[in-house]
């Protein structure tokens, strides 16, 4: 069983998935709230962040919960993160396998 194999059958034990799955379905794959820009690409969430000097994570919190999205400390417990770079204070993005 290959790795990309492995991460599709956990994907069945979280319950979030397809809920968030469903969400950006009902919203042509692409969700953009503030300066957050969430999209899905096949089982793939990414999640981008253009803030400023003062930004931090909280705001991306806020962003995410208004549209009905786990925080990305959760995300982060429930599903694999393939990327993470940047900050919030400047550009940030982090892609997590559904």
């Amino acid at each position: 069983m290959v790795f990309y194999e492995k991460l599709k059958i956990k994907r069945e034990e979280s319950p979030f998935s397809k809920e968030i799955i469903k969400l950006l379905n009902d919203n042509n794959d692409i969700i953009v709230n503030g300066l957050t820009k969430i999209t899905l690409t096949i089982d793939v969430l990414k999640i981008e962040y253009s803030g400023d000097d003062t930004h931090t994570i909280e705001n991306i919190n806020w962003d995410l919960l208004d549209v009905k999205l786990p925080s990305i400390k959760l995300l982060k417990e429930l599903f694999h993160t393939l990327i993470e770079q940047g900050h919030p204070s400047y550009y940030y993005i982090i892609k997590f396998q559904l």
